[in-house]
């Protein structure tokens, strides 16, 4: 699982990325809105966690901000402002929970662990551009940017078989004549390895002579 951190206060910030990265997740951490607004779109995150009170702004802009770009990313509001007011605030900017410090880092783990694995539920078999994953029932799984780029095609093309060589060129979208159109096998076992589910009918189907097709997923 891999976080998107937005606090300012270096100790805060190191002690919280430690304590993390000790429980086997990834973060990146930025020091302000303007930081965050450069690394947040190539982060790849699974949720956000984010401070209020920030050097050149607020994590309520910034929340709204990351909602016109991502509906789905589960965002948490860490902060000392307790009150009534805040807390709807938060929320009226689309974050999904709020935590106030002094926090303890097991609850924290727990609600960073239900919001990821709600938000999901929500993306259940949808493919993620901006993680390079694709989402079933709840589960998140890795593909290389090759291995998505087929699958995305594949699905946009459901029904329709597509041949290795049309495949070939749309893995490297350059001359293909040297290259081996077999790779093509390669990446669609990866993929079949990755999505299927043993006891049920492969969602790339080969036909032989002719190339693959999407039937869907299982």
């Amino acid at each position: 699982m891999k976080l998107f951190l937005l606090e300012d206060d270096d100790n805060l910030g190191d002690a919280l990325v430690y304590s993390l990265k000790g429980e086997g997740m990834e973060v990146e951490r930025a020091a302000s809105v303007a930081e965050a607004k450069e690394m947040f779109p190539r982060s790849g995150c699974d949720l956000a966690l984010l401070d209020v009170m920030l050097p050149d702004g607020s994590g309520y802009d910034f929340c709204e901000w990351v909602r016109k770009t991502d509906e789905d990313i589960p965002v948490i509001f860490l902060t000392a402002l307790e009150d009534e007011e805040n807390v709807v605030h938060a929320f009226g900017t689309g974050a999904d929970d709020y935590v106030t410090k002094p926090f303890r880092t097991g609850e924290l783990l727990a609600r960073i662990r239900a919001n990821v694995r709600r938000a999901g539920g929500m993306r259940e078999k949808k493919l993620d551009d901006t993680r390079l994953c694709v989402w079933k029932r709840g589960e998140r799984i890795d593909l290389s940017p090759a291995e998505f780029k087929l699958l995305k095609h594949l699905t946009e093309e459901k029904g329709r078989v597509l041949s290795r060589e049309q495949l070939l060129s749309l893995l490297w979208e350059s001359d293909t004549s040297e290259m081996d159109a077999n790779t093509v096998s390669v990446y669609i076992r990866r993929l079949r390895d990755k999505l299927d589910d043993a006891s049920e009918k492969s969602c790339i189907t080969t036909i032989r002579g002719e190339g693959y097709r999407w039937e869907g997923w299982t």
